[in-house]
Parts: structure tokens; sequence; C-alpha cells
């Protein structure tokens, strides 16, 4: 997952940018929405789990199942992707996120991706 455009990135006209699997292509608010507001992503994703789950250590980020590969609006393949956005575009450690048990932010996913962590095998 990459991007080159912050959070209030606009595309005009939008019907120029259509999403090759028939949505159109995110606005830099819209993105933000989808990635950190399970009321956002459950509004772009209906029925799929939500994407950000609360945890003993932070927010875990769910990741994709390879049956779904290629679906663009549906949960990244990595935890750390969403990391990976947040720093691309500036977002401050603590900028809030929404799961379905309530609040959080950036740095609850961070904890979270840190408890994950562990050495590859033979390291």
């Amino acid at each position: 997952m990459r991007f080159d455009f912050g959070v209030k990135a606009r595309f005009f006209p939008p019907s120029r940018f259509i999403h090759p699997f028939g949505r159109r292509v995110f606005t830099g608010k819209e993105l933000k929405g989808f990635l950190l507001d399970h009321r956002v992503y459950r509004q772009i994703v209906p029925g799929e789990a939500p994407l950000l789950v609360r945890t003993p250590h932070g927010v875990w980020v769910r990741t994709s199942e390879p049956k779904l590969s290629g679906n663009f609006a549906g949960q990244p393949s990595h935890e750390d992707d969403v990391l990976v956005a947040c720093a691309e575009v500036g977002l401050p450690s603590d900028s809030m996120l929404y799961t379905t048990e309530g609040e959080g932010t950036i740095a609850d996913v961070v904890r979270e991706s840190i408890a994950r962590f562990h050495d590859a095998p033979g390291t």
C-alpha cells in the first residue's frame, strides 16, 4: 500500500479516476476515514469484519486472507500497512482512530505492532 498524497487530497474530475474494480478512487479524507474510522469502513465495505480491533496491547489491524487478494476496498495485506500509510501522509501518533469498541490513537496501533513483533526463526 503506497500513498503519494496527503489527507486533504482531492481528485478532479472524479469520473477520470475510476477504480479498476468499479469503485472510484478515494479522496485523502475518505482514505483516512476508511483506514482509521470503523464507521466509515463499515459504510464502504458493509458486511466485512472490523478492520481495527481493540486488544490488551492496543489496536490490531486485521489483514487480508489469500482468497481476498486483489480486493482494494478491504483490509490491508500486512498489519503495518496502515502505519506506513499514516506515516507517509504525516499523521502524528496521537491522531484519533475509531474501533467498534471506541476511540484509540495511532500510537495504540504502534504498541500492538510491537507486541506482535517477533524475530525470524534462527536469528
